[in-house]
């Protein structure tokens, strides 16, 4: 996959192989992987909890983006190579909604504190 495709996924797995054969198929990693979720669905029974559509965290991720761009925190020309990073880390904690629009709201609340410290 490309960093760009990469950066779109939520959730990264790595599934331990042998030195000899170090890579799986596509087929092979979906087959294992559905294997696992059927298995840990068998014997973990946890509540169900609504966590935020990938567009919910999209958009997110976009004013994050541009938030963090507007205070310099990102290097205007690579900000993506932190943002991969920060990807990866709020991706792992499985974001409700309520969370990612909480997370929305302290963007909003960063960029009014910009446009009044600009004017």
């Amino acid at each position: 996959m490309t960093n760009e495709e990469l950066s779109l996924c939520h959730l990264y797995v790595r599934i331990p192989s042998s030195e000899s054969f170090p890579s799986l198929t596509l087929a092979q990693a979906v087959m294992v992987l559905c294997y696992e979720l059927f298995q840990s669905s068998m014997t973990i029974q946890k509540h169900p909890i609504q966590l935020a559509k990938a567009e919910q965290l999209e958009r997110m991720f976009e004013h994050m983006e541009r938030t963090l761009l507007n205070i310099g925190f990102l290097d205007a020309k690579n900000p993506k190579r932190i943002m991969r990073v920060l990807r990866r880390l709020l991706g792992r904690s499985e974001m409700e909604e309520m969370e990612v629009q909480i997370l929305q709201g302290i963007w909003s609340r960063m960029d009014w504190h910009i446009k009044k410290e600009r004017r």
